[in-house]
């Protein structure tokens, strides 16, 4: 794929903003569906003092803080790929918690899992359509596979 640096970038910060936008305002994992109501808050974080400071409702978003998915960026940008997800640390941790459901357990639980970082063909197919007249690239280049999702850092 023959993107240019910048056009490559402002795909990859409008697909992240996206994935972001989607998952705080319509409460939506990857594959645009509701998050699961078996992966809802526990009882405990109900009843905490984060949760009501949060003014959390029973709607799942992911933004007690607002940290883990402001941490998203794109962190790799090169020819024929870009890469979105987390630098190794604290947030990475909390995505990785949410899109294979271990909330800090050794091993995953798919029943608890809110996987949130990707997106649908079509809407990535939406986003790289805005920027077909202003790249030399012709139409058949753009691709699905131009964007990697990670979590764990590089």
């Amino acid at each position: 794929m023959n993107l240019d640096n910048r056009t490559r970038l402002a795909i990859a910060n409008e697909v992240k903003d996206f994935i972001i936008e989607r998952t705080q305002d319509k409460h939506l994992d990857k594959n645009n569906q509701p998050f699961k109501p078996a992966s809802g808050y526990s009882k405990s974080y109900k009843n905490s003092l984060d949760f009501r400071l949060g003014g959390k409702t029973n709607a799942i978003d992911l933004t007690l803080s607002g940290d883990m998915l402001a941490a998203m960026e794109v962190l790799e940008n090169k020819k024929g790929k870009i890469t979105i997800g987390y630098k190794k640390g604290t947030e990475n941790d909390k995505a990785e918690g949410n899109i294979i459901g271990s909330y800090g357990k050794p091993s995953g639980n798919p029943k608890k899992a809110r996987d949130f970082l990707g997106i649908t063909d079509k809407d990535f197919k939406n986003i790289v359509d805005k920027y077909k007249n202003e790249s030399t690239v012709e139409q058949s280049e753009f691709n699905r596979d131009l964007v990697d999702f990670i979590f764990g850092g590089l």
